[in-house]
């Protein structure tokens, strides 16, 4: 967490920042995640967190933050200002979770900030954990349908597009594909 941390202190304008995942959607290494696809659990299982921190650093060299137009919600780090002037989570719109990140990160936007995610920082995702596979599809369609009535497809659109098809991303992605690879072939 002090790389997320040091990436907000160094930049005042940063409202939040999140980290590369197994589990993130287009924050996800060696594959992006669409859906419940579990793959990169299986791919990043084995390898130490640790391990992947450090090949994270080495490579990020240079290009330690990726500005994004959101970021996923499982694991953010918020620049107490932003908060203050952007308001918190909306949790009468999204009560049990899904969507609020997306929402949040779209105001923070609007208000001017920016949002990064770390490319020398990366989480173990334990995804599914608290919720069953039915309540997440149900919850992703609740908030689905209130962010396009609140924004509009095409902002949602666009704000999915920055990571995803981030060129940064997509060589990340392959690298580390590689670097999973040359470790599972060691075991």
């Amino acid at each position: 967490m002090d790389k997320l941390q040091k990436h907000l202190q160094n930049d005042p304008n940063l409202a939040a920042v999140g980290p590369v995942s197994n589990n993130a959607q287009a924050q996800s290494i060696p594959h992006q995640i669409i859906g419940d696809n579990l793959e990169n659990d299986q791919a990043t299982g084995f390898i130490k967190p640790q391990l992947l921190n450090e090949f994270l650093h080495i490579w990020s060299q240079g290009t330690e933050l990726l500005w994004a137009e959101s970021l996923n919600g499982f694991c953010m780090m918020f620049n107490s200002e932003s908060v203050a002037a952007v308001g918190l989570f909306d949790t009468d719109a999204f009560p049990r979770g899904y969507g609020e990140e997306l929402d949040w990160c779209i105001r923070a936007i609007d208000a001017g900030y920016s949002l990064g995610v770390a490319l020398d920082t990366y989480v173990y995702h334990a995804k599914g954990k608290s919720f069953s596979s039915t309540e997440r599809l149900i919850l992703k369609e609740q908030a689905n349908e209130i962010l396009n009535r609140k924004y509009g497809k095409k902002r949602l659109d666009s704000a999915g597009k920055s990571v995803r098809l981030s060129p940064h991303m997509t060589a990340l992605r392959s690298l580390s594909d590689v670097f999973i690879k040359f470790y599972e072939d060691e075991d």
